[in-house]
């Protein structure tokens, strides 16, 4: 009987730290994450238009950053209790930002950035606003003082007035 009480012990433990592993572990860059990054980094442009990024359908974005929380976000987006939970993670994590897509006031599509491929902080506040597809046009510039050596962060300015 002990060796059996022993062993769900050990489950019990794993499974526990396999959870805390999970809720602390950065999620993976989404699709637009990885193809803004990969222009950002081409070295090629000095600004970047989002709506050309990858073919979604949407017509605003927020861009959450670092440390913003759900119920902020949610209401923001304005989103109810049951899907702000389905929708958003509890807190935006330092190195990342959770970009939520709208077409029609509703959500199409959401996913984690990480800011090495792109940091829009000078575009987040307390109040998010969203950025309207037509006029999603960035500049790209190279900050020196945000990487460790030898490594490149590249800033995102936003160029239009929405």
């Amino acid at each position: 009987m002990r060796p059996i009480l022993n062993f769900a012990k050990a489950i019990a433990l794993a499974s526990v730290l396999a959870i805390l592993l999970a809720c602390t572990t950065a999620k993976p860059a989404g699709e637009f994450s990885t193809a803004l990054g990969k222009l950002v980094r081409s070295g090629k442009v000095h600004e970047v238009d989002l709506a050309n990024v990858l073919p979604l359908d949407w017509h605003e974005l927020f861009a959450f950053g670092p440390y913003s929380t759900r119920d902020s976000n949610c209401q923001a987006l304005q989103l109810g209790w049951l899907q702000c939970r389905m929708t958003l993670p509890a807190e935006v994590n330092e190195g990342e930002f959770v970009l939520v897509f709208r077409s029609s006031s509703k959500v199409v599509h959401v996913e984690y950035h990480r800011r090495w491929n792109g940091d829009f902080s000078s575009r987040t506040s307390p109040r998010p606003q969203p950025i309207l597809r037509s006029a999603a046009k960035f500049s790209v510039s190279l900050v020196s003082n945000r990487a460790p050596e030898s490594e490149q962060w590249y800033q995102l300015e936003h160029q239009a007035h929405d």
